[in-house]
């Protein structure tokens, strides 16, 4: 039997799970019972959970224990300035094709914004920039999914970063970049809150 299609379904659950923000920052996963949910031994949960730290989205600690990384009001502050810089290299290296972004009406605020940011990373010359964006976005999900809930993340906002980003509009992209990021920095503090408190609204 091909262990390949068992690790890669337990890779996608546990990190299905992850970016869901069913896991609050510093939820500890129990290896057995994780493994039993997901109808899988131990050994190959273990080893996508090794896989998910090495990507920054789990953190390992004493004894081999997993957890949900626990993140502080500066670290999601850095965060946030990471992906902003991210974002104005990649836009300062774009080709000359104006930015394609699939169907900017489907899904959700969060994935809107993902799909946004990965098609400006997919316009710099350089694959690298993408690579690196998908990365810290997977890493921010659940601090987006804290924003829309606080009313942090704005439709308008959004639909102004697609119009202009469509556009290909560098010098204007850039500006709208730094207004997003400096409006959640404000607000990292009540993010961090309501990712610790996933019932929390404000």
């Amino acid at each position: 039997m091909n262990p390949a299609p068992l690790f890669d379904r337990v890779y996608a659950g546990v990190r299905a799970r992850l970016l869901s923000g069913e896991w609050p920052p510093g939820h500890r996963i129990d290896l057995a019972s994780l493994a039993d949910a997901l109808g899988a031994s131990v050994t190959p949960v273990r080893d996508a959970l090794y896989r998910l730290n090495g990507e920054r989205l789990l953190a390992v600690g004493v004894h081999d224990g997993f957890a949900v990384p626990a993140i502080t009001e500066p670290e999601l502050h850095d965060l946030y300035a990471w992906n902003r810089d991210l974002l104005v290299i990649a836009q300062m290296n774009f080709g000359s094709a104006k930015y394609t972004i699939d169907d900017p009406r489907e899904g959700n605020m969060v994935e809107r914004a993902e799909r946004l940011f990965q098609a400006i990373g997919a316009s710099s010359h350089n694959p690298e920039h993408g690579i690196a964006i998908e990365a810290v976005s997977d890493r921010l999900r659940t601090a987006r999914i804290a924003e829309v809930r606080l009313g942090i993340a704005d439709e308008r906002e959004l639909r102004v970063l697609i119009k202009i980003v469509a556009g290909g509009n560098a010098p204007a992209l850039r500006n709208q970049i730094e207004l997003y990021h400096l409006r959640r920095q404000t607000h990292a503090g009540r993010i961090v809150h309501a990712m610790y408190r996933p019932e929390a609204r404000g």
